[in-house]
């Protein structure tokens, strides 16, 4: 039996499954989760836990290009900051898997902080492209932006009822 789990051992070894192991629990962490979370069930995660979790296979699957629509739009504030954080770390550090990723957000800052090209579509149009910096550099396209972002959170709360407070 000791002889059949060496030969097992070595064969795992030689295929990267300790590497694998080391590299997931290290994308685990990098993501928020602590030790003892790795052993946790997913029927017992958070919401924010499953959507990191669901970053951290993203991330670990290796892939040449990411779509990311609105990645961190259902995470309360801090694990969405935090998230942003490590993954615009992990780009910097070039320890990111993919070459290349295609980021949808809807919020301004984000795009500014994870982008190094953006493009500003309104209807459907693109209405401008390039660096933040050369955005920024454009006649009055901060307040443009910032005027769009808050006509959208305008239009949405036009949207919804309100319960009488009386």
């Amino acid at each position: 039996v000791m002889d059949e789990y060496g030969l097992l051992r070595d064969r795992f070894d030689a295929m990267g499954g300790f590497q694998n192991l080391r590299d997931i629990r290290n994308v685990l962490a990098r993501l928020g989760f602590q030790e003892a979370d790795f052993e946790k069930s997913t029927a017992l995660l958070s919401g924010g836990e499953k959507t990191r979790l669901a970053m951290a296979r993203l991330l670990l699957s290796g892939p040449d290009i990411l779509l990311l629509d609105e990645p961190f739009s259902a995470l309360d504030v801090l694990t969405a900051e935090n998230l942003r954080g490590e993954i615009g770390d992990l780009w910097e550090e070039h320890k990111f898997p993919a070459e290349s990723v295609l980021l949808v957000s809807h919020n301004i800052e984000e795009a500014i902080m994870l982008a190094d090209r953006i493009v500003v579509m309104e209807q459907g149009s693109i209405i401008e492209r390039g660096t933040h910096l050369e955005l920024l550099a454009l006649e009055d396209v901060h307040t443009r932006l910032h005027g769009m972002q808050l006509e959208d959170v305008h239009t949405r709360l036009h949207g919804m009822r309100f319960r009488d407070a009386g």
